[in-house]
């Protein structure tokens, strides 16, 4: 999966909050599609906090 797509999946997976726009996430690279294969993904809010996330993948 693209960085890019991997980056819009994880934005479409966070709850909704209230009055709070949707944080910038970057992934570094693309994740592989095989199972055990991981990336970290940073997410960015308006005030220039960040959070690491792990990303893996995983077969239906």
């Amino acid at each position: 999966m693209s960085s890019v797509k991997l980056a819009t999946l994880f934005a479409e997976k966070l709850p909704p909050q209230r009055a709070v726009p949707k944080p910038y996430i970057t992934c570094p690279e693309d994740l592989a599609a095989k199972v055990g294969t991981t990336t970290r993904c940073k997410l960015t809010t308006d005030d220039g906090s960040t959070l690491g996330a792990a990303m893996g993948a995983r077969l239906h």
